[in-house]
Order: C-alpha cells, then structure tokens, then sequence
C-alpha cells in the first residue's frame, strides 16, 4: 500500500512533488514540502516512517489553502492511513507502541500545487506517552510474529484516592500483572466528550472485547474482572482517530499468565489468586 502520487489536479499549481511510500525520517512532523524532504535510510536513526502516501482529490484538492487538521479531508486521509498502517505493520498498529500522523503539504507547498499527504508510523516509549523516540530498523511487517512492541500484560497503578492512574507495561505475562491488552474498539462518530464522559460507551465497548479475547460470554466477566481504557487523546479523536485500546483488568488479584482464549475455566474465582 506505498507509493508516490502525482502532484497537483486541477489549475492550483504545477508541482509534481510527492513524497515516497518506505522513506524513513530523522524527525517526526506534521507538515512538509519538497524544500524540506530530506529521508534517511531506516537502518539510522529517525523517528517516523512512511508507511503510505496518498492524495487529496476532489473538492478536496480544490480548496485554496491546506485543508485543516480537524476537517473532513484530513478525516478522510487518516482513514486511508489507519488500514495502511495495520498493513505495513502486519497487524494491529494499536496494539502495540506505535504512533500514527498524517503529513500534509506546507501552505507554500499547497501553494505551488503539492496536493499529498503521507501515513508515518513512529516508535513511542509506553501506551500513554506518545511523543516518537528514535529507532533504527525498519517498521515493515515489525508485528507479524512476536514483536517487543506490542502490548502484553501489565499493571494497573490506583491513586490514593481511589481513581486509576498509569500503566505500567511488562515484558512478559509470566511476570506477576493485573491487567492485560486485549483489542480495539472502534467508536461510533460521536462528540469527543460524549465518548470521554464518565459512564460513556467506552466502557460497554471494552467489555464486548474483553470477552472475546478471554473467550467468554460477557456475562460471564462479571464478578471475575473488569476492564480499563484508553481513548486516542482529543486532538488525534478530532483528527479521525476512533480506536480504543482496551485492557483485560483483575483487581486485587494477580496472574503469571495470559488470559486470552482461556475461557470461563481460565478466570480466577474471585478472591482466589492464579
């Protein structure tokens, strides 16, 4: 799903510039024209990687200026880019410690005609940090197999007061944890609030995914585990971002082992530890 795209439609310009698909960078951006495109091979340092490019088109090439990061264009254009990325990566780019931008032209690139934008993956350092760190190697097909990028257990930290606070990642489910990634839950379009909201749908989208990844009815959870969220941070929701990521939860117990595909028989009797 990389490649390059032609330059401008229509009588908005007559660059033909675009950048191309597997190019890697030394810096994560968020815009760019031809003046600035200065990839690097992806076996030195650099911190996002395009894993697609594609091209505005329509009324959507049409418009005077770049389209605005919260509009229905840019939707559009992380649309294409999430199911590129799952591509390139070989699975689920949720499911493991990865960013997703999309890249648009400059205003004087716009100007001159440049109508792409471009899909970077980056590396990010923990689920709940999302600023790029440096990586050497490329991201192609990085989660097919087993990958140290992608989600496993983990431990749920509680603040004094009673109310979630981080998550801290593990290597391994044989470690003792609480808590485990289990999926994706695509929201519906909704307001950003209505879905961040205390008793939103967040949470009975998380429960579906939660039993299916144990493999039980989701009746069955009930009494035995619980589930905790993370929605996309409110810039990347408005964005076209309606992934969440969703954990498998066992308060005031502990696991040495996954629970995933384990069914009803795989559950801890509450208050019996594993």
């Amino acid at each position: 799903m990389t490649g390059c795209v032609g330059g401008s439609t229509g009588d908005t310009g007559q660059s033909t510039f675009a950048p191309q698909g597997g190019a890697c960078h030394r810096f994560d951006v968020q815009e760019g024209d031809r003046h600035s495109y200065a990839p690097v091979s992806c076996a030195e340092a650099h911190e996002a990687e395009t894993v697609h490019v594609g091209a505005f088109v329509g009324a959507d090439a049409e418009q005077d200026t770049v389209p605005a990061r919260q509009g229905p264009a840019l939707r559009k254009a992380f649309d294409a880019c999430d199911a590129a990325a799952t591509d390139y990566a070989g699975g689920e780019w949720r499911g493991a410690r990865l960013l997703l931008r999309v890249v648009i032209p400059t205003g004087r690139g716009w100007a001159a005609g440049e109508r792409w934008f471009r899909c970077d993956l980056s590396e990010i350092t923990y689920v709940e940090v999302t600023d790029p760190r440096p990586r050497q190697g490329s991201l192609r097909d990085v989660l097919k197999g087993t990958s140290d990028l992608t989600f496993n257990c983990l431990n749920v930290t509680e603040l004094p007061d009673g109310n979630l606070g981080g998550l801290i990642e593990l290597d391994s489910c044989a470690v003792t944890h609480d808590a485990e990634y289990a999926g994706v839950w695509r929201a519906p379009e909704t307001a950003f609030a209505d879905v961040a909201a205390e008793g939103g749908p967040a949470g009975d989208g998380c429960w579906d995914v939660v039993a299916r990844y144990v493999g039980v009815p989701r009746d069955a959870l009930e009494g035995r585990a619980d589930v905790v969220w993370r929605l996309p941070f409110e810039q990347d929701w408005l964005a076209g971002d309606r992934g969440v990521r969703c954990f498998l939860w066992i308060p005031d117990r502990t696991l040495t082992r996954s629970l995933r595909n384990s069914g009803t028989k795989g559950l801890p009797a509450p208050g019996r530890p594993d």
